[in-house]
């Protein structure tokens, strides 16, 4: 693992916790179509080449019942599958993101 120079001026190694302190640094400001970069994040502890890992869902499938499906199993994702995510030392949501996709997931048809 290398340490990258960060926004900041810090030198920072990958890290669940220096992934989500890049994540947090959104504050509030990604929009509803969820396009925000976490390149070069604001904050002393942000890693600054971290990403969002990104799903492309439609929103209405063809098939009600995979559409259910799938609702279903991004339901599961952003409640019990980040649990299981940070006890593998995986970064999570913030709260303020995780809000937005849940939201956003439970309009899945």
């Amino acid at each position: 693992m290398a340490s990258i120079k960060n926004a900041a001026g810090e030198f920072v190694k990958p890290s669940a916790k220096s992934i989500a302190a890049a994540a947090a640094a959104t504050g509030g400001k990604m929009n509803n179509d969820f396009r925000f970069s976490l390149t070069n994040a604001l904050g002393k502890e942000s890693y600054p080449i971290s990403s969002f890992t990104w799903l492309y869902v439609p929103h209405a499938a063809k098939d009600p019942s995979r559409g259910s499906a799938v609702a279903g199993y991004l339901k599961w994702v952003y409640t019990n599958g980040q649990k299981i995510a940070q006890e593998k030392g995986y970064a999570i949501f913030p709260p303020d993101v995780l809000e937005k996709v849940v939201a956003k997931a439970a309009t899945i048809r």
